[in-house]
C-alpha cells in the first residue's frame, strides 16, 4: 500500500514543471525541490521551504511537510506518504 501511495504522490508532483522529485532509502519519505518554483503562489499563497508554506498546504490541502531547513537541506520540503 505504501509503494502505491510513493508512486501516485511523486508522479502527481512530476506534473509540476518547477519541482524536481527524488526519493532516498526511507520508506514512506521523499523530497521535493522547490527552489524552481520560489516565491510563486500557489491559490494565493507564497511557495517556500519554510514552516509557514508548510503549515498553509496542511490546512489547506492536508498534506503534510517538513521544511528542509530542519534536516539541514534549504530548498527541498520532505513528505510522508503513511497515514
Amino acid at each position: 500500500m505504501l509503494k502505491q501511495r510513493m508512486v501516485k504522490a511523486m508522479d502527481e508532483f512530476k506534473t509540476v514543471l518547477q519541482f524536481k522529485v527524488f526519493r532516498q532509502q526511507e520508506d514512506f519519505y521523499f523530497w521535493v525541490d522547490v527552489v524552481g518554483a520560489l516565491g510563486k503562489s500557489l491559490d494565493g499563497a507564497s511557495i517556500s521551504p519554510s514552516k509557514e508554506s508548510c503549515q498553509a498546504l496542511l490546512e489547506k490541502y492536508f498534506v503534510t511537510t517538513v521544511p528542509s531547513e530542519e534536516f539541514g537541506n534549504p530548498g527541498y520540503t520532505r513528505l510522508s506518504v503513511a497515514t
